[in-house]
């Protein structure tokens, strides 16, 4: 008996203490660039809190209030932003945890009174094939309307709203943006963006164009918003070259494993080289990718043998963990 009385307020206290599912949560969307290229991914931040005294219950993991609605000026209606529900938060590292879940069958989330929650994430406005779509959906010199749409209750069709957020589509009124107009995929410098873990479609350098066009907006328009993409795109290009190089040596798919692992060691020396460029262009956004690059390559370049010793490899992280 006595068991059943503590079974009993424990269950009181769940149902006092827990409202219905979703009541006291709150949404919160921040947009990193307001002002944006066609071609430009939309990189924006949605605050999760429940400023409640009491524990708030969804029934959807709290990551996963990511979905963009965009605003109709002629119907005066909200509309998904199209594949926004599946932008994927792992492009950057999370900046908090995302509360407690029961499961693994029927799972409930909480979030605990006055905890907060921020995912970051990153839309790409058109639809299509990466590698050859140039179907965008927003028009330059056009002003847009989001907000971030969460259904917090899978048996309710209620969901709740952030705020709303206005964004400028810049017309092509730059040089650099000009260039990237005369090309057959404006979005080529945003690859290493689109793929997690940098695993992305590997061209061959001597087949590919698009490190040349990089290379020609960084010796071209230095001053641009492009060029510290640009030199990540090299970056994640030279460690992809350098990646495969050292798997065909590893498992014996090259005539020459040594050449291929000096191969290796010359591209993740210069991939090194333009990630410093990127992060001395001081381009906010560009930052988390290049930390995230970074540190694989460092990994990368310890097991080729290019530190000389423990201590300098221990510096290297250091380094990159203080960017």
């Amino acid at each position: 008996m006595r068991y059943k009385k503590i079974v009993l307020l424990i269950i009181s206290s769940a149902l006092i203490f827990t409202k219905t599912i979703g009541q006291d949560i709150t949404l919160k969307l921040n947009v990193l660039n307001i002002n944006i290229y066609k071609f430009e991914p939309i990189f924006y931040e949605v605050q999760v809190s429940n400023l409640s005294e009491t524990v708030q219950e969804s029934d959807i993991f709290f990551g996963y209030c990511q979905a963009l609605e965009i605003y109709n000026p002629t119907s005066k209606t909200w509309g998904l932003l199209k594949d926004s529900e599946k932008t994927n938060n792992s492009r950057f590292n999370p900046m908090s945890d995302f509360g407690l879940h029961s499961g693994p069958i029927t799972r409930k989330y909480w979030i605990k009174p006055q905890q907060k929650f921020v995912n970051q994430f990153a839309y790409f406005p058109f639809e299509g094939d990466f590698y050859n779509s140039v179907n965008y959906f927003f028009k330059e010199n056009d002003t847009i309307k989001i907000r971030v749409a969460c259904k917090l209750c899978t048996k309710s069709s209620d969901a709740k709203y952030s705020n709303e957020i206005k964004i400028i589509i810049l017309g092509n009124d730059t040089e650099g943006a000009q260039y990237l107009e005369k090309k057959h995929i404006l979005h080529f410098i945003f690859e290493p963006i689109l793929f997690h873990n940098f695993q992305g479609h590997f061209f061959p350098k001597e087949k590919s164009i698009y490190p040349n066009e990089a290379k020609y907006i960084i010796d071209n328009y230095p001053n641009s918003k492009f060029a510290a993409w640009a030199d990540l795109y090299l970056a994640w290009n030279e460690s992809l070259a350098a990646g495969k190089n050292i798997t065909e040596a590893q498992y014996g798919l090259t005539q020459d494993s040594t050449l291929a692992l000096n191969n290796a060691k010359e591209q993740l020396i210069y991939a090194e080289r333009y990630l410093e460029s990127a992060l001395e262009g001081n381009n906010p956004l560009v930052r988390p990718y290049a930390k995230q690059l970074y540190y694989a390559i460092i990994e990368n370049k310890f097991r080729l043998g290019l530190y000389a010793n423990l201590e300098e490899y221990f510096n290297a992280l250091e380094y990159v963990d203080s960017l």
